[in-house]
C-alpha cells in the first residue's frame, strides 16, 4: 500500500471514529458516558476535541464521576482534557472533587483544588480546608490558593491559620485574606497580628493589610507602633506608608494615639537604614504633628540626601513661619544636601 493509501485510509479511519463519537454525545447514558471518556485518550486530537464537547455537554454526575480516575492519568494529554472538562461540569457534583481532597493521590488534590477555585463554589469551603491536613506543602498551598479564589468570609477562618504555614502557602494565604477586603477582616487580623509579635509570620499579616489596602488598618497600625518592641518599627512604618497613600488623616487617630506613638516614630528618624528613615518622615508629614519638630530637624544633620528631602517634605506639613529662623540656620551646615529645596519651603512660609 503507498503512502498516499495509507494516509487516506488513516483519514477515513478517524472520520469514522469522529462520526462514532458524535452518536455517543447524542446517546446521554452512562455507557455513552465511559466510552467517551475513553475516546479522550484516542490518537486523534480532532476525535478528542469531539468528545470533550460533548462530555461537556452531557453534564451531570455521571460526567465527573467517570472524569476523576484521568487526574492521575500518565499522559498529560488526557489529563489536562479531562481537568478543562471537569473545569465546566465539576459545579454538577462538587461532592465528587471533595472526596478526592479527602482520599486522592497528591497530584489529583492539586488538581481537584485549583478546578474547585476555578469554580468559586462557595459550598466547598470546608472541603477545600481540608487540604491544610495534607503533609505536602504544595496540597496545602493550592488549598489556600482556592480559598483565595473563592474570597467566600466562611474562607477566613482557615486562611488565618494558613498565615502560620510555610512561606509559600502564607503568600497564597495573604492574597484571599488581602481580596476580601471587609473590616471584619482588618479586626481579625488585628488580632492576629497582636497574637503573633515573637512569629516568624508576624511580617507576613502586615503584608495583608498592605494588600487589602484597606484604611480601616491606619489606626491599629499605628496602635500596634504603639505597643511593639523597636524590631518590629520598620516593618509596621513600611505597612503604614502604602495605606496612608490611600487616606487622608481621620479626626478618629485621637491626641492619646498621637502621644504615644510619637516615641516610636522618633526612634525610626535614628535609624540607620536612610529608607527607614524616609518612610517614618512619610508618616510624620501625614500626620501633621508639630511635635516632631524639633526630631525632623535632627535629620538634617545625617548628610544623606533622600532622608533630607524627606524632612524637607515633612517640616511643609508641620512647620509655621515662627520656625523660619530655625530653618534658616540649617542654611550655613556643611551637612546640608538639599538648600535648593529647604530655601524653597522658607520662602513659602515667609510668604
Amino acid at each position: 500500500m503507498s503512502e498516499d493509501d495509507s494516509r487516506k485510509l488513516r483519514g477515513q479511519q478517524e472520520a469514522q471514529r469522529m462520526e462514532s463519537t458524535r452518536a455517543l454525545g447524542r446517546s446521554h447514558t452512562e455507557t455513552s458516558v465511559m466510552k467517551l471518556v475513553e475516546r479522550l485518550r484516542d490518537p486523534s486530537r480532532a476525535v478528542q476535541d469531539t468528545a470533550r464537547d460533548a462530555l461537556i455537554e452531557i453534564r451531570g454526575e455521571p460526567v465527573v464521576k467517570a472524569l476523576i480516575p484521568l487526574l492521575d492519568d500518565e499522559n498529560p494529554q488526557t489529563r489536562n482534557l479531562a481537568i478543562d472538562i471537569l473545569g465546566h461540569v465539576g459545579i454538577d457534583a462538587p461532592g465528587q472533587l471533595h472526596h478526592v481532597i479527602v482520599s486522592g493521590s497528591d497530584d489529583a488534590k492539586i488538581f481537584s483544588l485549583d478546578i474547585l477555585g476555578a469554580l468559586k463554589h462557595a459550598d466547598s469551603v470546608e472541603a477545600i480546608a481540608r487540604a491544610f491536613e495534607s503533609d505536602n506543602v504544595n496540597v496545602r498551598n493550592a488549598g489556600a490558593m482556592a480559598l483565595s479564589r473563592i474570597a467566600s468570609p466562611r474562607a477566613v477562618p482557615y486562611l488565618m491559620k494558613a498565615l502560620e504555614d510555610d512561606e509559600w502557602v502564607r503568600f497564597s494565604a495573604i492574597e484571599g485574606l488581602a481580596r476580601s477586603g471587609s473590616p471584619q477582616v482588618v479586626g481579625t487580623l488585628v488580632d492576629k497580628l497582636r497574637d503573633s509579635r515573637e512569629m516568624d509570620y508576624y511580617s507576613g499579616i502586615l503584608e495583608c493589610f498592605v494588600q487589602m489596602r484597606h484604611p480601616a488598618a491606619i489606626v491599629p497600625l499605628l496602635l500596634e507602633l504603639c505597643h511593639v518592641s523597636a524590631k518590629h518599627h520598620a516593618t509596621i512604618v513600611e505597612a503604614l506608608v502604602e495605606l496612608i497613600s490611600i487616606q487622608p488623616p481621620e479626626a478618629e487617630i485621637t491626641p492619646a494615639v498621637r502621644k504615644n506613638v510619637r516615641p516610636a516614630l522618633e526612634t525610626e528618624l535614628t535609624n540607620p537604614d536612610p529608607w527607614c528613615v524616609f518612610r517614618a518622615l512619610d508618616v510624620i508629614h501625614w500626620l501633621g504633628d508639630r511635635d516632631y519638630l524639633d526630631a525632623v530637624l535632627d535629620v538634617f544633620s545625617s548628610g544623606n540626601e533622600l532622608t533630607q528631602a524627606g524632612a524637607v517634605r515633612a517640616l511643609g506639613a508641620i512647620a509655621t513661619k515662627d520656625d523660619a529662623p530655625r530653618l534658616k540656620a540649617l542654611l550655613g551646615k556643611d551637612s546640608l544636601v538639599v538648600k535648593d529645596e529647604l530655601d524653597a519651603l522658607m520662602k513659602k512660609l515667609t510668604a
